[in-house]
């Protein structure tokens, strides 16, 4: 499987994805309240929390355990800033391409090391825990009076909209509606 995290491709730090542990939705907040000699508990919802990402990688392509020592500090590097935090960086799944996280470290990275090999579980954390698409922009032209221009979002959490209305004519724009629907599926 590919991944891409910070604009590069874990192969280029040599590093072959062996699996992949996301959960189909990010860790919840549970807002319960139980009450001493009462069965169940109330019920008040819950929030969404972060999301952990798991990816099993190995660093396949060293001949020597010096080369291998080489690519765990380049991907070291990748990893943090220019003051040694993690930093954040875009992940993109390969069979997800249009679709990117926000991600950075989470926890500590050991490597097992079996003379060139070297196996870990890199653990990221998303604190924004929904995918994002990249920004897509439409451009309709309107006219004719009483015409209507539809935009429609495709994922599956609501996504800010910017909307900006030129009048390109000599007339006054006047009469127009924005409409809200959300539909479930």
């Amino acid at each position: 499987m590919d991944v891409t995290l910070g604009g590069s491709n874990l192969s280029t730090f040599g590093i072959t994805v062996t699996h992949v542990s996301h959960g189909i939705a990010p860790r919840t907040f549970e807002k319960t309240l139980h009450i001493a000699g009462r069965d169940g508990l109330y019920d008040f919802g819950a929030d969404i929390r972060e999301r952990i990402h798991e990816i099993g990688c190995a660093f396949t392509s060293a001949s020597t355990q010096t080369a291998l020592q080489t690519l765990v500090r380049a991907f070291a590097d990748h990893l943090v800033d220019v003051d040694g935090k993690p930093r954040d960086l875009d992940l993109v799944y390969g069979d997800e391409s249009g679709k990117t996280y926000t991600a950075r470290l989470y926890g500590e990275l050991p490597v097992r090391r079996m003379v060139e090999l070297g196996e870990f579980t890199l653990r990221l954390l998303s604190a924004d825990p929904f995918a994002h698409s990249s920004t897509n922009t439409t451009a309709d032209s309107i006219t004719a009076a009483e015409q209507a221009v539809t935009v429609t979002n495709s994922g599956t959490v609501s996504t800010p909209v910017k909307i900006t209305i030129t009048n390109n004519g000599a007339g006054n724009v006047t009469g127009f509606t924005l409409t809200r629907r959300q539909e479930h599926t």
